[in-house]
């Protein structure tokens, strides 16, 4: 190959390796940027748990104050914020859907209980607090217990990416 030859061979070159290079560098910064946003994803979704977890406190409030003051308007309030529990957990299905199912189920059971149980102490309903407390409890700790597990999850998956990032 003559040195022409070589000498207009070189912008070919150059212009390939400088397609590889940005090829390469398209490549880690889209692999960061979509880190970035998983870990938008995750950061939404630890708030997202801190607020469901009070709302569950302000729950378990209520109906502790609807028994230490036999009033039974406490009732409502923990139904309208139970619904309010609920729309926070339609808004982390978008986020964590199969986890948003198990903590709903969960929170059905023991909000059932915990009802029942208030109802049951003041004197609305019948029935055996020695078996209603229990379940009230168990719900409640099984509800907290998963909202944590997944919050846990959350910030180790946050943290990962954004070391990844």
């Amino acid at each position: 190959m003559k040195i022409k030859h070589k000498i207009l061979i070189l912008p070919i070159i150059a212009a390939t390796i400088c397609i590889s290079a940005a090829a390469v560098d398209f490549g880690y910064s889209k692999k960061s940027l979509d880190d970035i946003a998983q870990g938008e994803t995750d950061f939404t979704g630890v708030a997202e748990l801190d607020s469901i977890l009070s709302s569950l406190d302000k729950i378990n409030g209520d109906f502790k104050t609807a028994v230490s003051t036999t009033d039974k308007s406490w009732l409502d309030n923990a139904k309208t914020d139970a619904g309010d529990f609920r729309n926070k957990m339609t808004g982390l299905a978008k986020v964590y859907s199969t986890d948003a199912g198990k903590i709903s189920d969960a929170f059905d059971h023991y909000y059932d209980a915990a009802s029942q149980t208030t109802r049951t102490m003041l004197g609305v309903d019948h029935g055996d607090i020695s078996v209603l407390a229990p379940q009230m409890q168990s719900g409640l700790a099984a509800t907290t217990d998963l909202i944590q597990s997944v919050k846990t999850s959350s910030k180790s998956s946050l943290k990962a990416h954004m070391e990844s990032a």
